[in-house]
């Protein structure tokens, strides 16, 4: 999943399988995960910090059953709320550099983490395996006698 936070002009958004979408504007976005690629384009001069999140990680900052992100791009308003995004858009923007813009972030997580909502025993078993064996896991049902 991916998170973008952004500052400037915004990303003109082209997804050749939702025409609804077509030539939507972005300056912040949420992507799940997807099954096919989009094409993003600035005009102009804008800003922003992307934020790479495992599925786990995703859940956790998110507190949101991923699929109802899948194969598709929200506003992370939405999700996050229009007034933490606001306020770390504008932290974002008002860092002096980048190493600063890294620290806004990883505080804004942080903070966000301590109220921590923690997965069933089972999906961290089932996270602990899959990392394990890089995605390599059979899945099929137990058989009891």
């Amino acid at each position: 999943m991916t998170l973008f936070f952004g500052w400037g002009d915004p990303m003109l958004l082209h997804d050749p399988r939702d025409r609804e979408r077509e030539d939507t504007t972005w300056e912040a976005m949420a992507v799940g995960l997807s099954s096919h690629a989009d094409i993003s384009e600035i005009f102009g001069t804008a800003y922003g910090v992307q934020v790479e999140l495992t599925p786990l990680g995703a859940y956790r900052l998110l507190g949101t059953p991923l699929h109802h992100l899948a194969d598709k791009v929200t506003h992370p308003a939405e999700i996050l709320g229009h007034r933490w995004v606001a306020r770390l858009t504008e932290r974002l923007a008002q860092a002096s550099d980048w190493a600063g813009r890294c620290a806004v972030l990883d505080d804004a997580i942080t903070s966000r983490l301590i109220d921590d909502r923690q997965p069933s025993p089972v999906v961290m078993e089932a996270w602990s395996r899959l990392r394990e064996t890089h995605g390599q896991v059979t899945v099929s049902p137990s058989l009891s006698k």
